[in-house]
C-alpha cells in the first residue's frame, strides 16, 4: 500500500513548491527553507489562496513569478508589464518589509538586529588559493547570504538569453551551443571580474531593482546589505552572493552588447566573466573587441576593462575550444579530450590519494575540490552523456552518480 502524506504535510509540501514557484532561483535553498518562505508568501498576499483537492484532481496557484526572464535587448517593458496586469488571475505583487521577511524566513534561528549589527569581518576566513583570495563565510554569514539571495539577489533582472553562468539548471554547453553554426569566434573575458564590481556599481543596480523585489522598504537597507556581501569595496570570492549579484550588474551591458550584436547579425553569449561573439566571417568580428570596451567603458566608468591576454580571433578550420568544449566543424559542440583526461585523473586520486588529489584540483582542501569535480560531472552529464556512460562504465554507477548528486545539491 502506497504510502500517504496528512493535510498538514501535504500543505507544507505546497507552499514549498509555491515558493518555488514564485521565485525559481530559490529551487537551490533547503525545502525546509523554501516551506517557511512560501507560508509568509501566502500569509501575506504575494500569491493566491493554495486550495488543496483530491489526489488526481490538482492544485491551481498563479503567483507572479519572482523573475522574468529577458528574451530581448530590455529586461521588462511597459507593453508585457500591461499585458501582464491585464491578464486573468493577475495578481499584484505584495511588498513586505525586510525585517517580517527575515523573520519569516529564518524563524528565530538569528535575530535581524545581529543581521544589522554584526561585525562582518568576525565571519569569514580568506583563503590564499595560488594567486586569489577565497573568502569563506561561516555558517552564520551563509545563512544572511541565503536569505538575501532568496528575497532580492535572485530576484534581480538579468538578461537570461545571453548570459548562462550562475543559473540553476544551466551549463557552459548552453552557452557555447548558439554558436555551433558560426564560422568565426571571438574570445576574451573580463579582467578581475568579481573584484572590480564595487559597492558604487552594486548600489546602482540595488536602487533601481526591477519590479519583481518582495521588499518595501528596500532602500533603508542597501549601505547594510553591502557591508554583508563586499569585503574592501568590492564583489568577494567565495560569498554566494556574488555570482547574482554580478549578473544583475551586467545587464545594462548584455543589454546593449546584445542589441548591437543582433543589428550586426552576430551571436553573444556571456558565462560569468567569459565573452564569446561569433559571426559567419572573420571580418564580421574586426571591430567587435573596440565594441566591447566601448561598452563597458560607458557602463562601468572604466572599473571593468578586457584581458588582452585572453581576447583572441579564431575560425573554422582550426581547433576552436570555448569553455572547455570544441566546435566542430560539423556543428556539434564537444567536450575537449583535455578536459575529459583531467576529469578522469581526478575521479581515480579522489578515490586513491587525496594529496595528489587537491594538487591536481588546485583546491584547498577535499571539499572544494570535490565540489569542483562534480561540477565537471554535471557538465559532462549536460554536454555528452555517451562519455558520462563510459565513466559509469569505468569508475562504477555509484561513484559517478554520487558526483552528480553532490552536484544537484
Amino acid at each position: 500500500m502506497p504510502a500517504t502524506r496528512s493535510t498538514s504535510s501535504l500543505t507544507s509540501g505546497l507552499y514549498g513548491a509555491l515558493f518555488s514557484y514564485v521565485c525559481p532561483a530559490s529551487r537551490s535553498l533547503r525545502w525546509s527553507d523554501r516551506k517557511e518562505a512560501g507560508r509568509f508568501v501566502r500569509s501575506s498576499g504575494y500569491a493566491p489562496r493554495i486550495s488543496i483537492r483530491r489526489p488526481g484532481h490538482g492544485v491551481r496557484a498563479l503567483p507572479n513569478r519572482c523573475r522574468s526572464s529577458d528574451q530581448g535587448s530590455t529586461a521588462y517593458d511597459a507593453e508585457s508589464s500591461a499585458h501582464r496586469q491585464s491578464s486573468p488571475g493577475y495578481i499584484p505583487m505584495t511588498r513586505n518589509p525586510l525585517r517580517e521577511l527575515f523573520s519569516a524566513m529564518l524563524r528565530g534561528k538569528y535575530e535581524f538586529e545581529d543581521f544589522l549589527t554584526t561585525p562582518i569581518p568576525n565571519n569569514y576566513i580568506p583563503t590564499k588559493v595560488r594567486d586569489r583570495t577565497i573568502y569563506r563565510p561561516n555558517k552564520k554569514l551563509k545563512a544572511y547570504h541565503r536569505f538575501l539571495n532568496t528575497v532580492l539577489f535572485d530576484c534581480l533582472p538579468i538578461n537570461e538569453s545571453v548570459a548562462y553562468a550562475y543559473r540553476k539548471g544551466v551549463n557552459p554547453h548552453e552557452a557555447v551551443k548558439p554558436h555551433a553554426q558560426s564560422r568565426a569566434f571571438f574570445q576574451t573575458d573580463i579582467r578581475d571580474f568579481f573584484s572590480n564590481i564595487d559597492r558604487d556599481i552594486v548600489r546602482d543596480r540595488l536602487l533601481n531593482p526591477g519590479p519583481s523585489i518582495p521588499i518595501i522598504d528596500l532602500t533603508a537597507y542597501i549601505e547594510r546589505i553591502l557591508d554583508l556581501t563586499t569585503i574592501n569595496g568590492t564583489l568577494p570570492i567565495g560569498f554566494s552572493t556574488s555570482p547574482p549579484i554580478s549578473n544583475a550588474c551586467l545587464l545594462n551591458f548584455d543589454n546593449d552588447l546584445q542589441a548591437h550584436c543582433r543589428n550586426a547579425d552576430l551571436v553573444y553569449t556571456r558565462y560569468s566573466d567569459d565573452v564569446i561573439i561569433s559571426a559567419q566571417s572573420r571580418e564580421e568580428l574586426k571591430e567587435i573587441k573596440q565594441t566591447i570596451a566601448k561598452l563597458l567603458g560607458m557602463h562601468f566608468s572604466g572599473k571593468m576593462l578586457l584581458n588582452d591576454e585572453k581576447s583572441k580571433l579564431t575560425t573554422i578550420g582550426r581547433k576552436i575550444k570555448i569553455l572547455g568544449l570544441v566546435v566542430l566543424p560539423s556543428g556539434e559542440v564537444a567536450v575537449d579530450m583535455e578536459l575529459k583526461k583531467h576529469i578522469e585523473v581526478l575521479i581515480h586520486y579522489s578515490i586513491q590519494d587525496e594529496d595528489v588529489f587537491l594538487k591536481q584540483a588546485r583546491e584547498p582542501d577535499r571539499r572544494s575540490g570535490l565540489n569542483k569535480l562534480s561540477g565537471y560531472i554535471n557538465y559532462i552529464n549536460a554536454a555528452d552523456p555517451p562519455y558520462l556512460e563510459k565513466l559509469r562504465r569505468k569508475y562504477g554507477t555509484a561513484v559517478i552518480d554520487s558526483f552528480l548528486h553532490r552536484s544537484a545539491q
